[in-house]
Protein backbone atom coordinates (compact mmCIF):
# COMPACT_ATOMS: atom_id res chain seq x y z
CA UNK A 1 0.00 0.00 0.00
CA UNK A 2 2.78 2.44 0.97
CA UNK A 3 4.39 1.34 -2.26
CA UNK A 4 1.36 2.97 -4.29
CA UNK A 5 0.87 5.71 -2.82
CA UNK A 6 4.46 6.28 -3.14
CA UNK A 7 4.14 5.87 -6.85
CA UNK A 8 1.02 8.42 -6.92
CA UNK A 9 2.62 11.04 -5.24
CA UNK A 10 5.56 10.80 -7.85
CA UNK A 11 3.33 10.74 -10.71
CA UNK A 12 1.54 14.36 -9.73
CA UNK A 13 5.34 15.85 -8.83
CA UNK A 14 6.00 15.08 -12.48
CA UNK A 15 2.84 16.36 -13.63
CA UNK A 16 3.56 19.35 -11.58
CA UNK A 17 6.92 19.84 -12.68
CA UNK A 18 5.68 19.59 -16.45
CA UNK A 19 3.61 22.24 -16.43
CA UNK A 20 6.02 24.34 -14.89
CA UNK A 21 8.59 23.96 -18.05
CA UNK A 22 6.75 25.94 -20.47
CA UNK A 23 6.00 23.53 -23.25
CA UNK A 24 2.15 24.87 -23.20
CA UNK A 25 3.74 28.33 -22.94
CA UNK A 26 1.50 30.20 -25.86
CA UNK A 27 4.02 31.08 -28.63
CA UNK A 28 5.20 35.13 -29.09
CA UNK A 29 3.21 37.40 -31.27
CA UNK A 30 4.77 39.98 -32.99
CA UNK A 31 5.05 43.41 -31.87
CA UNK A 32 4.21 46.30 -33.71
CA UNK A 33 7.20 47.20 -34.76
CA UNK A 34 8.15 44.15 -35.52
CA UNK A 35 10.06 42.43 -32.67
CA UNK A 36 8.43 39.56 -31.01
CA UNK A 37 7.00 39.65 -27.23
CA UNK A 38 5.57 37.13 -25.49
CA UNK A 39 1.64 36.86 -25.08
CA UNK A 40 -0.07 38.15 -21.93
CA UNK A 41 -2.08 36.40 -19.92
CA UNK A 42 -4.97 37.23 -17.65
CA UNK A 43 -2.34 36.27 -14.74
CA UNK A 44 1.16 38.46 -16.26
CA UNK A 45 -0.58 41.11 -17.50
CA UNK A 46 0.98 44.53 -16.08
CA UNK A 47 -0.80 47.32 -15.33
CA UNK A 48 1.06 50.22 -17.49
CA UNK A 49 1.78 52.83 -16.01
CA UNK A 50 0.31 56.79 -17.31
CA UNK A 51 0.87 58.39 -14.01
CA UNK A 52 2.46 62.23 -13.82
CA UNK A 53 4.86 63.08 -10.73
CA UNK A 54 6.14 66.78 -11.15
CA UNK A 55 9.04 65.49 -9.26
CA UNK A 56 10.79 63.70 -12.18
CA UNK A 57 8.41 63.84 -14.84
CA UNK A 58 8.63 66.25 -18.01
CA UNK A 59 5.79 69.17 -18.19
CA UNK A 60 4.03 68.54 -21.32
CA UNK A 61 2.57 71.60 -21.46
CA UNK A 62 5.35 73.02 -22.96
CA UNK A 63 5.72 70.75 -25.96
CA UNK A 64 2.27 72.53 -27.66
CA UNK A 65 3.54 73.38 -31.38
CA UNK A 66 6.85 71.99 -31.84
CA UNK A 67 7.72 75.01 -28.56
CA UNK A 68 11.46 74.82 -28.02
CA UNK A 69 11.68 77.67 -25.53
CA UNK A 70 12.71 76.31 -21.62
CA UNK A 71 10.07 77.20 -18.92
CA UNK A 72 10.45 75.49 -15.56
CA UNK A 73 8.89 75.98 -12.31
CA UNK A 74 9.54 75.68 -8.74
CA UNK A 75 7.09 77.03 -5.25
CA UNK A 76 7.67 80.78 -5.84
CA UNK A 77 9.86 81.29 -8.97
CA UNK A 78 9.75 80.14 -13.19
CA UNK A 79 13.08 80.04 -14.77
CA UNK A 80 13.10 81.06 -18.19
CA UNK A 81 15.06 80.24 -21.51
CA UNK A 82 13.92 81.50 -24.72
CA UNK A 83 14.45 79.52 -27.78
CA UNK A 84 17.61 81.53 -29.54
CA UNK A 85 18.10 83.01 -25.96
CA UNK A 86 22.27 82.64 -24.38
CA UNK A 87 20.56 82.97 -20.67
CA UNK A 88 18.62 81.27 -18.01
CA UNK A 89 16.23 84.09 -16.37
CA UNK A 90 14.47 83.79 -13.24
CA UNK A 91 11.01 85.47 -12.27
CA UNK A 92 8.93 85.90 -9.01
CA UNK A 93 5.35 84.10 -9.71
CA UNK A 94 3.88 87.09 -8.32
CA UNK A 95 5.05 89.04 -11.43
CA UNK A 96 7.47 91.51 -8.28
CA UNK A 97 10.74 91.09 -10.09
CA UNK A 98 12.71 88.84 -12.64
CA UNK A 99 16.30 89.13 -13.96
CA UNK A 100 19.03 86.93 -15.17
CA UNK A 101 20.01 84.05 -13.26
CA UNK A 102 23.35 85.67 -11.71
CA UNK A 103 23.75 86.92 -8.33
CA UNK A 104 27.50 88.58 -9.23
CA UNK A 105 27.24 91.94 -8.18
CA UNK A 106 28.96 93.53 -10.39
CA UNK A 107 27.94 91.30 -13.33
CA UNK A 108 26.44 93.01 -16.72
CA UNK A 109 24.76 89.78 -17.33
CA UNK A 110 22.91 90.10 -20.87
CA UNK A 111 23.43 93.89 -21.28
CA UNK A 112 20.10 93.97 -22.37
CA UNK A 113 20.79 91.52 -25.26
CA UNK A 114 20.13 87.80 -24.57
CA UNK A 115 22.24 87.49 -27.80
CA UNK A 116 25.25 88.85 -25.48
CA UNK A 117 28.01 85.64 -25.13
CA UNK A 118 29.39 87.25 -21.46
CA UNK A 119 30.26 83.78 -20.51
CA UNK A 120 31.36 85.25 -16.77
CA UNK A 121 28.02 85.76 -15.94
CA UNK A 122 26.66 82.81 -14.29
CA UNK A 123 23.33 82.87 -15.53
CA UNK A 124 25.14 82.24 -19.38
CA UNK A 125 24.39 78.94 -20.86
CA UNK A 126 25.25 79.52 -24.27
CA UNK A 127 23.10 78.94 -27.12
CA UNK A 128 21.55 75.57 -27.81
CA UNK A 129 17.72 75.78 -28.28
CA UNK A 130 16.69 72.28 -29.19
CA UNK A 131 17.46 70.72 -25.60
CA UNK A 132 15.16 71.38 -22.63
CA UNK A 133 16.30 72.06 -19.53
CA UNK A 134 15.04 70.55 -16.39
CA UNK A 135 15.55 70.60 -12.60
CA UNK A 136 16.41 67.08 -10.54
CA UNK A 137 17.96 67.27 -7.38
CA UNK A 138 17.87 70.67 -6.71
CA UNK A 139 19.57 71.79 -9.60
CA UNK A 140 18.70 72.90 -12.74
CA UNK A 141 20.49 70.66 -15.82
CA UNK A 142 21.52 72.08 -19.00
CA UNK A 143 22.89 70.69 -22.18
CA UNK A 144 25.68 72.53 -24.27
CA UNK A 145 25.88 71.28 -28.29
CA UNK A 146 29.73 70.84 -29.22
CA UNK A 147 31.25 72.78 -32.41
CA UNK A 148 29.92 71.50 -35.98
CA UNK A 149 31.73 68.29 -36.60
CA UNK A 150 31.67 65.05 -36.19
CA UNK A 151 33.27 63.50 -32.54
CA UNK A 152 32.41 60.72 -30.00
CA UNK A 153 30.21 63.10 -27.62
CA UNK A 154 26.95 65.36 -29.21
CA UNK A 155 26.60 67.25 -26.54
CA UNK A 156 27.30 67.65 -22.64
CA UNK A 157 25.16 68.08 -20.09
CA UNK A 158 25.87 70.36 -17.31
CA UNK A 159 24.27 71.74 -13.47
CA UNK A 160 23.88 74.56 -11.43
CA UNK A 161 22.04 75.48 -8.15
CA UNK A 162 18.87 77.25 -8.46
CA UNK A 163 20.47 80.53 -7.96
CA UNK A 164 22.57 80.10 -10.91
CA UNK A 165 26.57 79.20 -8.65
CA UNK A 166 28.36 75.99 -8.60
CA UNK A 167 28.34 75.26 -12.72
CA UNK A 168 29.77 71.70 -12.94
CA UNK A 169 30.01 69.06 -15.79
CA UNK A 170 27.76 65.85 -15.56
CA UNK A 171 28.11 63.72 -18.54
CA UNK A 172 28.65 63.79 -21.94
CA UNK A 173 26.19 62.19 -24.27
CA UNK A 174 27.78 59.50 -26.96
CA UNK A 175 27.20 59.96 -30.31
CA UNK A 176 24.46 57.60 -31.91
CA UNK A 177 25.70 55.48 -34.11
CA UNK A 178 22.72 54.80 -36.58
CA UNK A 179 22.37 53.11 -40.24
CA UNK A 180 22.79 56.28 -41.45
CA UNK A 181 26.57 56.96 -40.88
CA UNK A 182 27.33 60.63 -40.12
CA UNK A 183 24.24 62.36 -41.70
CA UNK A 184 22.05 61.92 -38.53
CA UNK A 185 22.13 64.87 -36.04
CA UNK A 186 20.24 64.36 -32.23
CA UNK A 187 17.73 67.72 -31.57
CA UNK A 188 14.86 67.88 -29.57
CA UNK A 189 16.64 65.98 -26.15
CA UNK A 190 13.57 66.10 -23.16
CA UNK A 191 14.92 64.46 -20.01
CA UNK A 192 11.88 62.47 -18.06
CA UNK A 193 12.21 59.89 -15.35
CA UNK A 194 16.15 59.64 -16.05
CA UNK A 195 15.51 58.94 -19.12
CA UNK A 196 17.25 61.58 -22.15
CA UNK A 197 14.81 61.01 -24.97
CA UNK A 198 15.93 62.56 -28.45
CA UNK A 199 14.76 62.77 -32.29
CA UNK A 200 17.04 62.83 -34.75
CA UNK A 201 17.21 64.11 -38.14
CA UNK A 202 19.39 63.77 -41.30
CA UNK A 203 19.29 64.28 -45.22
CA UNK A 204 21.33 62.66 -47.58
CA UNK A 205 20.93 61.63 -51.52
CA UNK A 206 20.69 58.23 -52.14
CA UNK A 207 20.65 57.16 -55.59
CA UNK A 208 19.72 60.08 -56.66
CA UNK A 209 16.62 60.63 -54.77
CA UNK A 210 16.59 62.99 -50.93
CA UNK A 211 16.23 61.35 -48.21
CA UNK A 212 15.50 62.34 -44.54
CA UNK A 213 15.02 59.47 -42.24
CA UNK A 214 13.82 60.12 -39.08
CA UNK A 215 14.56 58.42 -35.66
CA UNK A 216 13.78 58.35 -32.01
CA UNK A 217 16.27 57.09 -29.15
CA UNK A 218 16.01 56.95 -25.35
CA UNK A 219 19.67 56.56 -23.17
CA UNK A 220 19.79 56.11 -19.88
CA UNK A 221 21.28 59.00 -17.82
CA UNK A 222 23.27 56.86 -16.15
CA UNK A 223 24.17 54.42 -18.89
CA UNK A 224 26.05 54.52 -22.05
CA UNK A 225 23.97 52.12 -24.49
CA UNK A 226 21.33 54.27 -26.62
CA UNK A 227 18.25 52.40 -27.33
CA UNK A 228 16.19 53.22 -30.70
CA UNK A 229 12.30 53.54 -30.38
CA UNK A 230 11.50 54.28 -33.88
CA UNK A 231 13.34 54.10 -37.30
CA UNK A 232 11.12 55.64 -40.35
CA UNK A 233 14.00 53.85 -42.66
CA UNK A 234 15.54 56.03 -45.08
CA UNK A 235 12.32 57.82 -46.57
CA UNK A 236 10.82 61.08 -46.71
CA UNK A 237 10.22 61.86 -43.18
CA UNK A 238 9.14 65.46 -42.21
CA UNK A 239 9.09 66.20 -38.99
CA UNK A 240 8.91 64.05 -35.27
CA UNK A 241 7.55 65.09 -31.79
CA UNK A 242 7.79 63.23 -28.48
CA UNK A 243 5.84 63.31 -25.54
CA UNK A 244 6.97 61.05 -22.44
CA UNK A 245 4.07 60.28 -20.53
CA UNK A 246 4.55 57.67 -17.12
CA UNK A 247 6.81 54.54 -18.45
CA UNK A 248 5.96 55.78 -21.97
CA UNK A 249 7.63 58.20 -24.55
CA UNK A 250 5.04 58.84 -27.29
CA UNK A 251 6.53 59.25 -31.03
CA UNK A 252 4.34 60.97 -33.18
CA UNK A 253 6.22 60.70 -37.03
CA UNK A 254 5.08 62.68 -40.36
CA UNK A 255 5.82 61.09 -43.74
CA UNK A 256 6.38 62.88 -46.68
CA UNK A 257 2.74 61.97 -47.44
CA UNK A 258 1.38 63.84 -44.60
CA UNK A 259 0.81 60.25 -43.30
CA UNK A 260 0.89 60.07 -39.61
CA UNK A 261 1.69 57.56 -37.00
CA UNK A 262 2.07 57.59 -33.01
CA UNK A 263 4.08 55.01 -31.44
CA UNK A 264 4.75 54.67 -27.60
CA UNK A 265 8.47 53.18 -26.05
CA UNK A 266 7.79 51.86 -22.65
CA UNK A 267 10.65 51.97 -20.49
CA UNK A 268 9.84 48.86 -18.37
CA UNK A 269 9.42 46.24 -21.10
CA UNK A 270 11.72 48.39 -23.65
CA UNK A 271 9.02 47.78 -26.36
CA UNK A 272 7.63 49.91 -29.24
CA UNK A 273 3.61 49.53 -29.99
CA UNK A 274 1.74 51.75 -32.70
CA UNK A 275 -1.61 52.92 -31.53
CA UNK A 276 -2.48 54.93 -34.47
CA UNK A 277 -1.96 55.19 -38.09
CA UNK A 278 -3.54 57.19 -40.87
CA UNK A 279 -3.68 60.28 -42.93
CA UNK A 280 -7.40 61.78 -41.22
CA UNK A 281 -5.20 65.10 -39.39
CA UNK A 282 -1.70 65.47 -41.06
CA UNK A 283 0.59 67.03 -38.55
CA UNK A 284 -0.36 66.63 -35.21
CA UNK A 285 1.11 69.84 -33.63
CA UNK A 286 -1.63 70.52 -30.83
CA UNK A 287 -2.36 67.05 -28.39
CA UNK A 288 -2.19 65.85 -25.44
CA UNK A 289 -1.86 62.64 -23.75
CA UNK A 290 -3.67 62.27 -20.54
CA UNK A 291 -3.08 59.84 -17.55
CA UNK A 292 -5.03 57.15 -19.05
CA UNK A 293 -2.17 57.26 -22.14
CA UNK A 294 -5.65 58.54 -24.17
CA UNK A 295 -4.46 60.89 -26.96
CA UNK A 296 -6.32 64.09 -27.64
CA UNK A 297 -6.07 66.49 -30.49
CA UNK A 298 -7.37 69.07 -32.59
CA UNK A 299 -9.03 68.99 -35.80
CA UNK A 300 -6.82 68.77 -39.11
CA UNK A 301 -6.28 72.39 -40.17
CA UNK A 302 -8.51 73.77 -42.63
CA UNK A 303 -7.90 76.75 -45.25
CA UNK A 304 -10.67 79.37 -44.05
CA UNK A 305 -11.32 76.99 -41.34
CA UNK A 306 -8.72 76.59 -38.92
CA UNK A 307 -9.40 73.76 -36.33
CA UNK A 308 -12.59 73.73 -34.46
CA UNK A 309 -13.17 70.74 -33.23
CA UNK A 310 -11.50 68.29 -30.51
CA UNK A 311 -10.83 64.55 -31.36
CA UNK A 312 -9.69 61.69 -29.16
CA UNK A 313 -8.15 58.70 -30.24
CA UNK A 314 -10.22 55.29 -29.19
CA UNK A 315 -9.04 51.94 -30.43
CA UNK A 316 -6.94 53.40 -33.29
CA UNK A 317 -9.75 55.71 -34.73
CA UNK A 318 -10.59 59.66 -34.18
CA UNK A 319 -13.84 60.35 -32.77
CA UNK A 320 -14.87 63.86 -32.30
CA UNK A 321 -15.68 65.30 -28.53
CA UNK A 322 -16.19 68.85 -28.75
CA UNK A 323 -16.85 71.36 -31.22
CA UNK A 324 -15.96 75.41 -31.00
CA UNK A 325 -19.47 76.61 -32.13
CA UNK A 326 -20.18 79.87 -31.72
CA UNK A 327 -22.83 82.14 -33.74
CA UNK A 328 -21.19 85.07 -33.74
CA UNK A 329 -17.35 84.58 -33.33
CA UNK A 330 -15.34 82.27 -35.64
CA UNK A 331 -12.97 80.20 -33.29
CA UNK A 332 -10.16 78.12 -34.15
CA UNK A 333 -7.96 75.98 -31.81
CA UNK A 334 -4.56 77.19 -30.22
CA UNK A 335 -3.58 74.40 -27.72
CA UNK A 336 -5.14 71.24 -26.57
CA UNK A 337 -3.09 71.21 -23.10
CA UNK A 338 -3.38 70.31 -19.65
CA UNK A 339 -7.06 69.11 -19.24
CA UNK A 340 -8.21 72.04 -21.13
CA UNK A 341 -8.65 73.51 -24.82
CA UNK A 342 -8.06 77.03 -25.50
CA UNK A 343 -9.61 78.58 -29.13
CA UNK A 344 -9.30 82.34 -30.21
CA UNK A 345 -10.73 84.09 -32.79
CA UNK A 346 -9.50 82.82 -36.47
CA UNK A 347 -6.95 84.24 -38.23
CA UNK A 348 -5.67 83.08 -41.45
CA UNK A 349 -1.93 84.04 -40.16
CA UNK A 350 -0.69 84.01 -36.64
CA UNK A 351 2.12 86.57 -37.04
CA UNK A 352 1.00 90.49 -36.57
CA UNK A 353 -1.22 89.01 -34.17
CA UNK A 354 -3.09 92.24 -33.18
CA UNK A 355 -4.70 92.88 -30.33
CA UNK A 356 -8.36 92.09 -29.91
CA UNK A 357 -8.36 88.58 -29.03
CA UNK A 358 -11.17 86.85 -28.13
CA UNK A 359 -10.43 83.64 -25.98
CA UNK A 360 -12.30 80.51 -25.32
CA UNK A 361 -11.23 77.90 -22.84
CA UNK A 362 -12.80 74.39 -22.42
CA UNK A 363 -12.64 71.83 -20.09
CA UNK A 364 -12.43 68.35 -21.89
CA UNK A 365 -15.65 67.80 -20.53
CA UNK A 366 -17.28 70.89 -22.73
CA UNK A 367 -17.31 73.16 -19.82
CA UNK A 368 -16.22 76.67 -20.68
CA UNK A 369 -14.08 78.63 -18.17
CA UNK A 370 -13.20 81.56 -19.69
CA UNK A 371 -14.98 83.32 -22.38
CA UNK A 372 -13.96 86.45 -24.11
CA UNK A 373 -11.24 88.93 -24.50
CA UNK A 374 -7.33 88.22 -23.91
CA UNK A 375 -6.33 90.75 -21.29
CA UNK A 376 -3.58 92.06 -23.09
CA UNK A 377 -2.57 94.98 -20.73
CA UNK A 378 1.14 94.54 -21.00
CA UNK A 379 1.83 95.67 -24.04
CA UNK A 380 0.42 99.03 -22.75
CA UNK A 381 3.21 99.05 -19.92
CA UNK A 382 5.91 97.77 -22.19
CA UNK A 383 5.09 100.90 -24.79
CA UNK A 384 5.11 103.45 -21.66
CA UNK A 385 8.59 101.70 -20.66
CA UNK A 386 9.78 101.93 -24.39
CA UNK A 387 8.12 105.07 -25.67
CA UNK A 388 6.78 104.09 -28.78
CA UNK A 389 4.49 100.92 -30.49
CA UNK A 390 5.04 97.36 -29.98
CA UNK A 391 3.99 94.97 -32.75
CA UNK A 392 2.64 91.70 -31.62
CA UNK A 393 4.03 89.57 -33.79
CA UNK A 394 3.08 85.46 -32.15
CA UNK A 395 2.54 83.86 -29.55
CA UNK A 396 5.42 81.38 -29.44
CA UNK A 397 3.50 79.03 -26.83
CA UNK A 398 -0.18 79.00 -25.43
CA UNK A 399 -0.63 76.58 -22.53
CA UNK A 400 -2.41 75.73 -19.48
CA UNK A 401 -4.22 73.93 -16.87
CA UNK A 402 -8.14 74.70 -15.35
CA UNK A 403 -6.12 77.38 -13.44
CA UNK A 404 -4.05 79.42 -15.15
CA UNK A 405 -2.42 79.80 -18.69
CA UNK A 406 0.52 80.67 -19.70
CA UNK A 407 1.36 82.31 -22.57
CA UNK A 408 5.10 83.57 -24.46
CA UNK A 409 5.06 86.43 -27.12
CA UNK A 410 7.45 87.67 -29.27
CA UNK A 411 7.31 90.97 -30.18
CA UNK A 412 9.36 93.95 -31.79
CA UNK A 413 10.06 96.95 -30.11
CA UNK A 414 10.12 100.33 -31.04
CA UNK A 415 13.56 100.75 -33.31
CA UNK A 416 15.75 102.78 -31.45
CA UNK A 417 17.00 106.45 -33.63
CA UNK A 418 20.07 105.24 -35.81
CA UNK A 419 19.25 101.54 -35.81
CA UNK A 420 18.40 99.80 -38.53
CA UNK A 421 16.31 97.25 -37.17
CA UNK A 422 14.04 96.81 -34.49
CA UNK A 423 14.94 94.41 -31.13
CA UNK A 424 13.18 91.37 -30.63
CA UNK A 425 10.86 91.08 -27.18
CA UNK A 426 9.84 87.92 -25.72
CA UNK A 427 7.43 88.45 -22.83
CA UNK A 428 6.22 85.59 -20.68
CA UNK A 429 2.51 86.35 -19.25
CA UNK A 430 0.27 84.13 -16.81
CA UNK A 431 -3.21 84.56 -16.72
CA UNK A 432 -5.02 83.72 -13.69
CA UNK A 433 -8.17 81.97 -14.52
CA UNK A 434 -10.52 83.49 -11.40
CA UNK A 435 -14.38 83.61 -10.94
CA UNK A 436 -14.27 87.21 -12.24
CA UNK A 437 -12.10 86.19 -15.26
CA UNK A 438 -8.50 86.33 -16.49
CA UNK A 439 -6.07 87.81 -14.39
CA UNK A 440 -2.85 89.02 -15.88
CA UNK A 441 0.24 88.73 -14.56
CA UNK A 442 3.34 89.67 -16.72
CA UNK A 443 6.05 87.93 -15.62
CA UNK A 444 9.63 88.26 -17.71
CA UNK A 445 11.22 90.17 -20.19
CA UNK A 446 14.24 89.33 -22.56
CA UNK A 447 15.19 91.88 -25.46
CA UNK A 448 17.30 90.22 -28.79
CA UNK A 449 19.38 92.64 -31.10
CA UNK A 450 20.32 90.44 -33.79
CA UNK A 451 24.24 90.87 -34.46
CA UNK A 452 24.55 93.16 -37.19
CA UNK A 453 22.32 95.98 -35.30
CA UNK A 454 23.78 95.34 -31.98
CA UNK A 455 27.58 95.91 -33.73
CA UNK A 456 26.36 98.40 -35.87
Amino acid sequence: MKKTICVFIALLLLLSLAACTGKDKPAPTEAPDGTSQPQETQETARVPDFSYDPETDFDKRFLMNGNVSTLLETEDVYYFRPHGDHFMYWCEKDGSDYGVLCGKPECEHDGGNGEAKNEDCNGFLGMDGKQFSWIADGKIYYMQGLPLGRSEECCRIYRMNLDGTGHEFVRAIPWPETPYGDNMHPQRMIYHRGMLYFLLFGGYIEEGEPMQPLMAAALSLDGDEIKFMYDSGPVMAFYGELCPVGEYCYIFAWGGNLTTKIMRWSSVTEQTETVYEGDELGIIAKFWVDQTGTVYAASKYEEGVGQNAVLRLENGEWEKVMLFDDPDIHYSIRAVSDGVVIARDYREYERDMGRDIDLWVRRFDGETLYKGKLPMAWIGELEEKYGGHITLERSMLFCGNENELLALYETLLPKPLGREFAPTCYVLVRYDITENGLNEVRLCETRHWIIEDYFG
